[in-house]
């Protein structure tokens, strides 16, 4: 889910389309994961919307906007932990963190407690 051409409306329109016709099978995915909430995240603000509304129908996915280690201006204080508990309150499962971060020992407690809390809401 991402803005086109600075337009929130084609991925409004796929996001109806898919969960109409496929409804639980049908999820949502996007890159931008930031933590950041739609009053400062100006381009992705549509999105918010979006995801809040969709990922709870059925399921999100997110790749994270950046990675905490060299870019933290690109985080809500809190960085990477608070960015996915973002995308969790939309019900996502699955996040794609970069290398950097997996590789960083300083977030290595942060990433097990989360993979902890995502294995409890989530069991195999």
């Amino acid at each position: 889910m991402h803005p086109v051409l600075g337009s929130d409306q084609i991925a409004a329109e796929v996001a109806a389309y898919g969960h109409r016709q496929h409804g639980k099978r049908f999820g949502v995915s996007a890159g931008w994961l930031s933590g950041k909430p739609a009053s400062q995240d100006r381009h992705h603000a549509g999105m918010h919307a979006l995801m809040e509304k969709y990922g709870p129908l059925s399921f999100a996915t997110f790749q994270m906007i950046g990675n905490e280690t060299n870019q933290p201006e690109r985080f809500a204080p809190g960085g990477l932990g608070v960015a996915i508990r973002q995308g969790m309150a939309w019900n996502a499962h699955y996040f794609e963190i970069w290398r950097a971060d997996v590789l960083n020992p300083k977030l290595h407690n942060i990433l097990q407690e989360i993979a902890a809390e995502i294995r409890k809401t989530n069991p195999p």
